[in-house]
């Protein structure tokens, strides 16, 4: 399973800073991986993290203010630098190991990972929702 830190779904934040969501995982994930959605548009995949050796691996083109990393089976994303369009919905994503769930053998290679995404989703893969909702700093001054 993998579900968002203390319920933690929704993170609101001001422009500049940085922005942090979290989940946890249980089981045995084969990677686990971070998407974004803007509303009206299919999942673009940002980063994969491979629970076992920590390689981060990023999209083409890399998001630059955009990292990951794993403490113990909690999954961060940090958004450095926050801006307005980064408000979005995220997915925080495990890919169940080839011996959890043998369907994952048959999805499509990795150059189109929204696609792969979803179709992870009907394969078995677990994921969470999170919303960031940056705002402009300066109504805040």
């Amino acid at each position: 399973t993998i579900t968002p830190l203390e319920n933690k779904v929704q993170v609101d934040a001001l422009e500049d800073e940085t922005v942090t969501l979290s989940c946890k995982y249980e089981g045995s994930a084969a990677y686990l991986y971070w998407y974004r959605q803007y509303s009206g548009s299919r999942p673009e995949f940002l980063l994969r993290i491979d629970p076992d050796t920590n390689a981060v691996a990023h999209a083409t083109p890399r998001f630059p203010r955009l990292d990951t990393k794993l403490n113990g089976r909690t999954l961060i994303l940090e958004i450095s630098s926050a801006a307005i369009s980064d408000s979005a919905l995220y997915y925080c994503a495990m890919e169940p190991t080839v011996t959890e769930n043998p369907a994952t053998l048959y999805k499509n290679s990795l150059t189109d990972k929204a696609s792969d995404l979803l179709l992870g989703f009907l394969s078995g893969w677990k994921y969470s929702r999170h919303t960031a909702l940056v705002k402009p700093a300066s109504c805040y001054k």
